[in-house]
């Protein structure tokens, strides 16, 4: 498949300053590549959580199972089950140590429109219908611009949050975590933006900035709450 090691690059953190470049024009430009990189997000995920649930009913079995037997029979199965979790719990064990973009591979997930269908007013309305028609097909270059100027418009917050998000779509996460520090902690929505910029500092490797914000979202009750919990036992 074409550009192949270019998308491989980008979620192994490997890519140099000029593969960046041409990986954020593609992304800008060519709708495949674009939808490519977001399956292959996909399938990241679903194998992480997979391992996860897999060695989650591994270690459930096995208890049950010592539970039920006899004091013989108890050391022998765990014994087994050690040798399991070492052989097959590798890929689980190498998510627990992977790296800074792997982590971000496997948290990240783009925003959903949720704000169109409420939004308002005479002079920003097209700019908002045309920022979220291109963040809805995916062009998040143009959407970046528009979402850009229709928060210089109107100091409307939830445009801070998506291109804040359009940005990370396009792999400038220094420009996303720069946006996303706008954004008003009072304001609705508060809550994703503080993910989103934790996620970006983490694609950064800015691990302790990124820590402080996870710890934030831990602590409250928050949509995110339980998932950063489990993201700072890993970092």
């Amino acid at each position: 498949m074409r550009h192949e090691a270019l998308i491989t690059g980008y979620f192994e953190g490997t890519l140099t300053a000029e593969q960046q470049r041409t990986f954020e024009q593609l992304i800008g430009a060519d709708a495949d590549f674009a939808r490519e990189v977001e399956f292959q997000r996909e399938v990241r995920q679903a194998i992480a959580l997979s391992e996860r649930a897999r060695l989650k009913q591994l270690l459930r079995n096995r208890e049950q199972k010592q539970h039920n037997a006899s004091p013989r029979l108890r050391w022998w199965i765990g014994a087994a089950a050690a040798v399991l979790l070492v052989v097959g719990g590798g890929t689980w064990l190498w998510l627990r140590t992977s790296s800074a973009p792997a982590l971000y591979a496997e948290y990240y997930q783009a925003y959903p429109n949720t704000v169109m269908p409420t939004v308002r007013g005479e002079t920003s309305e097209s700019t908002a219908q045309a920022a979220f028609q291109a963040y809805d097909q995916a062009d998040y270059a143009n959407a970046e611009k528009l979402f850009g100027k229709l928060y210089r418009d109107t100091q409307e917050p939830y445009s801070l949050l998506y291109r804040g998000v359009s940005f990370l779509e396009l792999g400038r996460f220094a420009d996303a975590d720069s946006v996303l520090a706008q954004y008003p902690t009072d304001a609705p929505l508060y809550a994703y933006a503080c993910w989103y910029r934790a996620l970006a500092l983490l694609r950064l490797d800015e691990r302790k900035q990124a820590r402080g914000l996870l710890e934030e979202l831990a602590k409250g009750r928050t949509p995110h709450g339980q998932t950063a919990h489990e993201l700072l036992s890993r970092l």
